[in-house]
């Protein structure tokens, strides 16, 4: 059985400059509620200043210096938990309904209010500031768990890279270890010796160069917004799982836009993005295949700001059937064999696009393979996500 709720332990603040309202109000709602009283706007934001666990405020809307709906708009912008009541008359209705569609006010109460219809509305707007708190506090939650998730997603990446790159520095240690082992014999070959020492130098910076990208990769990711070459990413990824490319005979085409502007972007993160959906196609591939990887500059319509870069990749594997395509971004789903796939790649890559105020979607046909479109505002902090359709049930970036 649910707890009930004891209004009291929820303050509210009444403010109304008519010393008759102030009594009424006390008369009947102090046994209810725990209230503060002000005469005035500013004296209503003072309080509000030095009690910010207030719930509810409740304001009358015609008051000398500053009117109810002002003081409440006031409220809402610092102290947005706040639930908003605005008292009014019947001449004045219209600017209350103005408020409400603004967001200023919860709702308008007409005058003379009665006192049990009063009381009902201020619990209910108890009820609604503790809604809110509920919401609030599973959302933090929310982005808890999958930050958890993201940073185990994170390490499976990173094992996955460092058996590819262990293969690759044993092949590359090859022609050093030739170079040292034969270097006394063949120093008087000045061609066979120049030659070995340039393709053990080679090597030895190739060998520097993957570590030096796994060891950025595997740095825990503090967000860092700058402008990036998404096109040099993607070279970087392909490079790193260039031997489990090779292990699955995977052919790899690329067409990057040579116009593509630089995106706002925490790097780190897009590089576990674009990982994740790189990885994604290469293990759908079990023998053989093409990934396919191309990016473009587009334009959002209803945009003001709406240059955006659009990244595909593509994979010629089994596809994903349609019972499953509006499960993919959810956590922990995978059709994978037990070991092979944590479930977690989609949904960190959605979770991601959504931080950037971008947008992921898919195609996919049962035996021809599956497209995904990952769009990215090139200045995410001017772009306004609510215009262009997409998932939201995962998290607010």
């Amino acid at each position: 059985m649910a707890k009930e709720t004891n209004y009291k332990d929820y303050p509210i603040l009444f403010v109304d400059d008519e010393e008759d309202n102030l009594k009424i109000f006390k008369e009947n709602m102090d046994e209810y509620f725990t209230i503060h009283y002000a005469s005035s706007g500013p004296e209503g934001l003072d309080i509000l200043e030095k009690h910010q666990n207030i719930a509810v405020a409740i304001a009358d809307q015609r008051m000398p210096h500053m009117p109810g709906t002002e003081f409440l708009k006031l409220a809402k912008e610092k102290y947005p938990d706040i639930v908003r009541i605005i008292l009014t008359a019947y001449a004045e209705y219209e600017i209350a309904i103005d408020a409400i569609n603004n967001g200023n006010i919860y709702k308008y109460i007409l005058k003379p209010w009665k006192v049990p219809l009063l009381r009902i509305e201020i619990m209910k707007a108890i009820d609604q500031h503790l809604l809110k708190k509920e919401k609030d506090r599973l959302y933090e939650e929310k982005v808890r768990t999958v930050k958890k998730m993201a940073r185990a997603n994170r390490l499976a990446a990173i094992g996955i890279l460092a058996a590819g790159i262990s293969h690759e520095i044993k092949n590359q240690l090859v022609p050093i270890k030739t170079f040292i082992q034969t270097f006394t014999d063949m120093k008087d070959d000045e061609y066979y010796s120049t030659r070995l020492r340039t393709l053990a130098e080679e090597d030895m910076c190739n060998i520097e160069k993957l570590l030096n990208r796994l060891m950025i990769f595997s740095r825990s990711p503090t967000p860092h917004f700058e402008y990036e070459d998404i096109n040099e990413i993607l070279n970087d990824l392909l490079l790193m799982t260039e031997s489990e490319k090779k292990k699955k005979h995977i052919k790899v085409v690329t067409n990057f836009s040579d116009n593509l502007p630089k995106t706002f972007i925490d790097k780190e993160k897009i590089n576990q993005l674009f990982l994740n959906l790189i990885l994604n196609g290469i293990q759908i591939m079990t023998d053989g295949g093409t990934l396919k990887i191309e990016t473009s500059s587009i334009s959002i319509p209803m945009q003001e700001d709406n240059n955006c870069i659009q990244v595909i990749v593509e994979d010629t594997g089994e596809g994903i059937p349609e019972e499953n395509m509006d499960k993919i971004f959810d956590l922990f789903f995978t059709t994978k064999e037990p070991g092979q796939g944590t479930g977690l790649g989609l949904s960190i890559a959605h979770y991601i696009v959504n931080e950037h105020r971008g947008s992921i979607e898919v195609e996919s046909k049962v035996g021809k393979g599956t497209k995904f479109y990952v769009t990215l505002p090139v200045n995410p902090m001017s772009f306004d996500r609510r215009v262009k359709e997409r998932r939201l049930d995962t998290l607010d970036g």
